[in-house]
């Protein structure tokens, strides 16, 4: 988790590090939410199409969880998942 924060912070860091003067290259409304379990994110819906699919990149990488509230909907890394039969 601490991995995935800190490559995530590289790409998108957090308001308060952002000058006031780019806060709109932003995707964040409000900055992560962080602890060792867990990162809540919240986007502003102009950030979404652009901001997602590098959130889950990053996540995925890192073989990561992702629940999406507003699809509720999980994604789970090819690496945590394998669909193949069991014998």
């Amino acid at each position: 988790m601490i991995a995935f924060q800190k490559d995530l912070a590289i790409v998108y860091p957090d308001l308060e590090a952002i000058p006031e003067d780019k806060l709109e290259d932003s995707p964040w409304s409000f900055s992560p939410d962080r602890s060792g379990g867990h990162t809540f994110l919240c986007i502003r819906w102009s950030a979404v199409d652009a901001a997602v699919p590098i959130i889950f990149e990053i996540a995925l990488k890192h073989n990561l969880v992702v629940y999406d509230p507003q699809d509720d909907e999980v994604y789970v890394s090819n690496e945590l998942f394998d669909a193949s039969p069991q014998p």
